[in-house]
């Protein structure tokens, strides 16, 4: 049995999803091009949703939310992200039915100013369960690492002749 929950853990770790009792959302996103100034949609960035799907046969209500890593969480060459107000969920919280899934939208939006221009930032969104019913029931979180790069696009003017 512990040979079994070795050989899951190892395959898991090669793949780009977080699995839990009951959820699954990806475990991590590489976003390029997020430009300072401007709201930049995640499904544009990406062409899809943040996305979390229910593994579960009955229903479960998820709760969604922005996390700044702890300094011993940052990847190299990134930065924890400076505000949370950066991000907007759409929809942080639903009720996802039996194997379900849940789609919103994530807007990142970065102050113009020069010192956050060519950076790369780090942030979590958690998918958390929220527990339902009398008695000690446990909910699950999971984890997404986003880390985006960011750039500047100045605003061209038409110059009259």
């Amino acid at each position: 049995m512990q040979f079994l929950i070795i050989c899951f853990i190892y395959i898991c770790s090669f793949t780009n999803i977080c699995l839990s009792d009951g959820l699954i959302a990806p475990s991590e996103l590489i976003i390029k091009d997020v430009i300072v100034g401007k709201k930049n949609k995640l499904s544009e960035l990406t062409n899809r949703l943040f996305r979390v799907s229910s593994t579960d046969e009955n229903s479960v209500d998820v709760r969604l939310y922005v996390e700044i890593p702890n300094s011993d969480e940052i990847k190299d060459g990134c930065e924890p992200l400076p505000n949370i107000s950066w991000i907007e969920i759409e929809k942080t919280t639903f009720t996802l039915t039996s194997y379900g899934i849940g789609e919103t939208e994530v807007y990142i939006r970065i102050p113009s100013n020069k010192k956050y221009r060519n950076k790369r930032y780090q942030l979590y969104i958690i998918s958390e369960t929220v527990p339902k019913g009398p008695g000690l029931v446990c909910g699950i979180a999971l984890k997404t690492r986003i880390i985006f790069e960011t750039i500047y696009k100045p605003k061209y003017r038409k110059l009259s002749k």
